[in-house]
C-alpha cells in the first residue's frame, strides 16, 4: 500500500511535542501540552485523516517528509537549511498524529 500526499501550508509549523507547559499545584508539577502544540496536531490530524488509509499500516514503514521554507538572505535558493527548528522533533510531532488517525 502506498500514501502519498502533498500539503501546501501557509506556514510551515516549528513547533514540537516537546514543548510541554508546567505549572505547580500545591507543591507538585503539572505538565500540560501548549495551545500552539494542540494547534499544530490538530492541523496535522486534519490533513492525515484526509488521506488514511482503510486499514492501519503493517510491516516496514518509510517515511519522507520534506520541509520548503522560503529563501531568505543570506541563503540562496536551493541551498539547504542549515540552523533552526529542529526537523527530529517536528517530524516526531507529524508521525505522532499519524500514529493517532490510524496510519
Amino acid at each position: 500500500m502506498n500514501v502519498q500526499f502533498y500539503a501546501v501550508l501557509d506556514e510551515i509549523p516549528r513547533t514540537t511535542s516537546q514543548e510541554k507547559g508546567v505549572r505547580v499545584v500545591r507543591g507538585k508539577p503539572m505538565y500540560y501540552t501548549k495551545a500552539k502544540v494542540q494547534d499544530v496536531k490538530n492541523l496535522y490530524t486534519t490533513l492525515l485523516r484526509t488521506h488514511r488509509p482503510p486499514r492501519p499500516l503493517e510491516g516496514a514503514v518509510a517515511l519522507k517528509v520534506c520541509f520548503y521554507y522560503p529563501a531568505k538572505k543570506p541563503h540562496k535558493v536551493g541551498e539547504p537549511k542549515a540552523t533552526r527548528p529542529d526537523t527530529d522533533n517536528m517530524v516526531k510531532l507529524l508521525k505522532d498524529c499519524a500514529t493517532d488517525c490510524g496510519y
